[in-house]
């Protein structure tokens, strides 16, 4: 996963544990709900992020098993996710 990783110089969190992560995206987005997909033997997780100007924060976030991850909508916050592999779900709102 490492070798693949985005924006690898600015990582924020390498953890496998669910707690730990769940923490760290509620600081680095918003109040998350978010859960790995059964089985996660291999759950190892990998936040890399850095601040653009203006308020844009760019950042990559790899799991070694699918996850659900949802977040209270928040109005003037756009946000564009995109799965490079593997499985996930988003839900906003």
């Amino acid at each position: 996963m490492a070798d693949r990783q985005l924006l690898n110089r600015f990582t924020m969190l390498s953890s496998r544990d669910v707690d730990t992560v769940r923490e760290a995206l509620s600081q680095a987005y918003f109040d998350v709900t978010f859960a790995p997909r059964e089985p996660y033997n291999s759950f190892d997780a990998k936040l890399n992020a850095v601040p653009l100007a203006s308020g844009i924060q760019l950042s990559s976030l790899a799991m070694g098993t699918g996850f659900d991850i949802s977040c209270p909508e928040v109005s003037g916050v756009y946000d564009f996710s995109m799965l490079l592999e593997g499985v996930g779900q988003a839900k906003v709102g």
